[in-house]
C-alpha cells in the first residue's frame, strides 16, 4: 500500500489534491463541488493527511464533527472524495432536470452512478451496492436502486 505522507515534503496534499481536482475536471466538476483540504464549517467535506501519513475524510458542522473516516489508502480517499463530489452534482443535476414519473433521489442516483462509472466503473458498482445496503432496512427492494449505466 501506498501512502501519501506529510514527512515526505509538502507535495504530499498537493499531489492529491491535484488529483481530485483532476478527477473532478474529466466531469465538470465545479470548484464548490470538489472536498476542501483545508478544514472548514458548513457541512462541507474536508480531506486531511496526518503525520502517519493516513488521509481523513472529515464533515463538520456548526463546530460538530459530523463524520470521521479515516484510510491509509489513497484509492479509498479518492473514492470518498469523488463519491461527495458526485453526490452534489447529481443532486442539483436532478433538481434541474426532473424526470416524470421518478423519484428525484432516483434520478440523482442514475447521475451520480453515470459520473462515478466515467471516473471508474467500480466505483458505480461499490455505490450502487452501498445504497441498496443502505436502503435494504426500509424494505426497499434492489429494484427500487436503479441499474448501472451501460458500458
Amino acid at each position: 500500500m501506498k501512502l501519501f505522507r506529510r514527512d515526505a515534503g509538502p507535495e504530499t496534499r498537493a499531489t492529491l489534491e491535484s488529483e481530485v481536482r483532476r478527477l473532478g475536471a474529466l466531469i465538470g466538476a465545479e470548484e464548490p463541488d470538489l472536498v476542501s483540504f483545508e478544514r472548514r464549517d458548513g457541512g462541507h467535506p474536508t480531506v486531511e493527511v496526518d503525520d502517519e501519513g493516513f488521509y481523513h475524510y472529515v464533515v463538520i458542522e456548526r463546530g460538530e464533527e459530523l463524520q470521521h473516516r479515516r484510510t491509509g489508502d489513497r484509492d479509498e480517499i479518492l473514492y470518498w472524495a469523488l463519491e461527495s463530489t458526485t453526490q452534489t452534482m447529481a443532486g442539483r443535476w436532478a433538481q434541474h432536470h426532473p424526470a416524470d414519473g421518478q423519484e428525484h433521489r432516483v434520478t440523482r442516483w442514475i447521475k451520480q452512478f453515470e459520473l462515478l462509472h466515467a471516473l471508474n466503473p467500480a466505483w458505480a458498482q461499490r455505490r450502487r451496492a452501498e445504497l441498496i445496503e443502505f436502503l435494504s432496512p426500509t424494505n426497499l427492494p434492489e429494484e427500487g436502486v436503479p441499474p448501472l449505466p451501460l458500458p
